[in-house]
């Protein structure tokens, strides 16, 4: 067994491989403890050296086996032995939908439609457990000697409620010609991913053959792209009936909001086929193979009908305690209203309780539903209880009105009195005044009637308060909205002072907001004031003009090119920047001279090496010893926070001018903003000259930058001329440099096309497998670029996997993978 161990697994025997696949093998094994057959999947061991999978296949096989449904096939068992990772299945003989499909071509209608209704009940009890199978295909339907169908392979069922981070970002599982577009891409799944994969294998079985061609990229490429579809089924298989081609063409909808969202509603789609079908064949026709005998169970709504309606003929036919309980409750009735009757006029006895405690008892007994109205000040309702109770009172204990009868009516008076004061001063709105009286109040010794009397007067005063204050702010916040901010500042001023504790601070919130807003006015105002005299066009227009002797390090060139077309107060910003960027470079060009003859710790903004051996800095770029000559690096090629970290003590704005001359514009803007916080002059001039004249700088400077590479690719070192192309157009990978990138890519198509023809003469000339790997790799790779370059990442990135699978170390797909990793 390949070297397997028959105990390899204690409990367990292997016996022998009956399959074999990409996540690993199943063997048939002997279970000891129950003398039982079973199929044990051995996970493959680039899979188990991967903890993050292991854990997520671990977690997700134990849930599995919490499924228990006729038509899927039973997780037993998950474990591992050393790094061998297993889980224990049923065993299943039978035969699968993939070798019935080899055997005859195509599955008759019926039968595939019974197959796939069985399919769907599998889908819909894992959907229960929070499951989604992620590989549903022919060979994983299995159809048993006693004629069921069950869903194999749960092991790869993937939790909806499992942790996202356990999901390698960018990858997928599943088979390419069934998978869903958006599994392919490596999405996220849900139960819609299988019906669309069941979708493809009903069509597969229909058709007798895969609804999309060719070889593994290919199909990727049609599954992803969301325009390209399977030829209608009817074309390939003019047999079939137009309803179940329209449940198939519904489940196998590119995007999932257009399919069936659920199993049960797939299903029902399929009987409705199912039943279309019976309803035409000629009465006493019998169904065909062993398949086409699988029973299939009555429709949803029929099963849900027919139980409820057992469950209610059960109760009505069978159990005889509705009746029971019927004249239970009649003899229980009779009863009391005999009790009543006897002793309605007998006298009561005299319990000896506490008579306040009878009394407050049978008033809750008249009215339990209503609450004492403290606020209103008033007992009459009470009173005109105890006056209807009184005569029961008198039966009971014959004694006057005691003490504390005389002391509620004091309470009741001083609460009456107390709310008529709090009404005049809130009709007054003076709400301080009010809350004050009320804390005045001496609540020693007082009932709870006159303390929960004293509260409804302070919640009162709150509410009046609250609405009072809620009135002002909205008025307040009426002045912010039509600009009226000092007139708003005042009356918050005033709220606060006044306000109650309920909107104390939200008043005080508001006051900061209105202070940051008058600021914010003030600035901008005065921003604009000096803005005023600034053209940003006519500013961008000289830099484009200076272009070339800025990008060259000749500052003073670049001057005396451009400041006569410019007006005084855009000079004094020219000179400003101009004087900041030559300081920079000054900074940079002595800082590196520290590692003249080794290597400099700068890399491409690829993450590429920049050359070989440091030589030093010639105008605005690095120079490299390379065999044939220096190679020159524009600064702008270079990785943006790696060369800032050589320039530490400069100011946000010195940095910002030094970003925007080699188009790190991202950075230029991140720096120019710090400085407009610290309050740097023209700092907001910059930022408003990037946002608006992004693409005109980019295209003046292109022309500089980008020729290092085209005299690289003239003196046909490839290599190194690809790799500043692909750092250039990293660069201008931002808003604003579209056309720039454009004019970029022309040439690294050109470069790549180029190394096709030399890999291709060479891979001619010498028939090495290398050589041709390498010829391979490289056409792959431009085909790739094109599509990245076309916007078409997914298809990209499906060519990129293909070329390292041919040539792993092919330094042209390394990068174009590395660029759609960043992406």
């Amino acid at each position: 067994m390949s070297g397997i161990k028959p105990n390899l697994i204690e409990g367990y025997t292997l016996q022998k491989i009956i399959g074999k696949g990409g996540m690993g093998v199943v063997l048939k094994a002997l279970q000891h403890s129950l003398d039982k057959t079973v199929a044990v999947k051995l996970l493959s061991p680039k899979f188990s050296s991967d903890s993050e999978y292991v854990k997520r296949f671990v977690r997700e096989a134990k849930i599995a086996a919490k499924l228990n449904h006729s038509n899927i096939m039973q997780v037993l068992d998950t474990g591992h032995v050393d790094k061998h990772y297993y889980i224990v299945m049923e065993y299943i003989e039978g035969v699968s939908v993939a070798q019935l499909l080899k055997e005859r071509g195509r599955i008759e209608e019926r039968e595939a439609l019974r197959i796939a209704i069985k399919v769907t009940e599998a889908l819909a009890a894992a959907q229960k457990q929070g499951l989604v199978h992620r590989d549903i295909k022919p060979e994983n339907i299995m159809i048993t000697e006693s004629n069921e169908v069950k869903l194999c392979d749960m092991g790869l069922a993937k939790s909806t409620r499992s942790d996202a981070g356990l999901t390698q970002e960018g990858s997928f599982v599943g088979t390419p010609y069934y998978i869903a577009p958006e599994q392919a891409k490596g999405g996220s799944v849900d139960i819609r991913c299988d019906i669309y994969a069941l979708g493809m294998t009903l069509y597969h079985m229909l058709s007798g053959c895969r609804p999309f061609a060719g070889d593994t990229i290919k199909v990727l490429a049609n599954q992803i792209d969301l325009d390209k579809k399977p030829r209608d089924l009817r074309t390939v298989e003019p047999s079939i009936s137009p309803v179940t081609a329209t449940v198939v063409k519904t489940a196998i909808a590119k995007r999932r909001s257009y399919r069936y969202q659920e199993p049960e509603e797939f299903g029902d789609a399929l009987e409705d086929a199912l039943d279309s079908l019976d309803s035409k064949r000629p009465a006493g026709r019998a169904v065909g193979s062993k398949v086409g005998r699988v029973s299939s169970k009555p429709r949803r709504g029929a099963r849900r009908d027919a139980g409820a309606e057992s469950r209610v003929g059960r109760t009505s036919a069978k159990s005889p305690l509705p009746y029971i309980a019927v004249i239970g409750g009649m003899v229980v009735i009779l009863i009391v209203v005999v009790v009543l009757a006897l002793s309605g006029g007998s006298e009561p006895t005299d319990t000896g309780g506490d008579e306040e405690v009878a009394a407050a008892s049978r008033h809750d007994e008249e009215e339990p539903e209503r609450r004492p109205d403290y606020s209103a000040g008033t007992s009459t309702r009470r009173d005109s209880g105890r006056r209807d109770s009184g005569r029961t009172a008198d039966s009971r204990d014959s004694a006057p009105s005691s003490s504390r009868s005389l002391k509620r009516e004091q309470e009741r008076q001083g609460l009456e009195q107390m709310k008529s004061k709090i009404d005049s001063l809130l009709a007054q709105e003076k709400f301080k005044q009010a809350g004050q009286l009320l804390g005045m109040v001496d609540m020693t010794d007082k009932s709870s009637y006159y303390m929960n009397g004293i509260v409804e007067q302070k919640k009162r005063i709150d509410k009046a308060w609250e609405e009072k204050d809620n009135s002002e702010i909205e008025k307040i916040e009426n002045l912010i909205t039509g600009k009226e901010l000092e007139r708003a500042s005042r009356l918050a001023e005033e709220l606060e002072s006044n306000c109650g504790s309920t909107t104390r601070r939200r008043v005080g919130t508001l006051r900061k907001t209105i202070a940051r807003a008058i600021a914010d006015r003030k600035q901008k105002e005065e921003e604009k004031r000096k803005a005023a005299a600034l053209d940003t066009r006519k500013y961008a227009a000289a830099l484009c003009e200076a272009a070339p002797e800025i990008m060259n390090g000749k500052y003073k060139d670049a001057r005396l090119k451009v400041e006569s077309k410019l007006a005084e107060a855009a000079k004094a910003i020219f000179k400003k920047q101009i004087d900041f960027s030559q300081e920079q470079l000054k900074a940079l060009k002595k800082k590196s001279a520290d590692y003249t003859g080794e290597k400099l710790p700068v890399t491409l903004v690829s993450g590429e090496p920049v050359g070989g051996t440091f030589i030093g800095m010639k105008g605005g770029c690095w120079a490299f010893d390379a065999e044939g000559g220096a190679i020159m690096c524009p600064l702008a090629l270079c990785d943006p926070a790696k060369t800032l970290a050589m320039l530490t003590s400069a100011s946000n704005f010195a940095r910002g001018c030094f970003c925007l001359q080699n188009l790190w514009f991202t950075h230029a803007r991140r720096e120019f903003e710090s400085a407009k916080k610290a309050g740097e002059e023209y700092a907001d001039f910059f930022i408003r000259l990037i946002e608006k004249h992004a693409a005109e700088l980019a295209e003046a400077y292109l022309t500089e930058i980008a020729r290092p590479a085209e005299e690289l690719y003239g003196k046909k070192k490839l290599l190194n001329a690809f790799r500043f192309q692909n750092a250039l157009e990293l660069v201008l990978d931002q808003p604003g440099c579209e056309k720039a990138l454009e004019k970029s890519r022309k040439l690294t198509k050109r470069i790549l096309a180029s190394v096709v023809k030399e890999t291709g003469a060479a891979a001619s000339k010498n028939r090495d497998n290398d050589r041709i790997a390498e010829s391979y790799a490289a056409e792959i790779s431009l085909f790739a670029y094109t599509a990245l370059a076309a916007g078409k990442r997914d298809i990209a990135l499906l060519a990129i996997r293909k070329a390292l699978n041919i040539d792993a170390d092919n330094p042209y797909a390394l990068a174009i993978m590395d660029r759609l990793k960043k992406k």
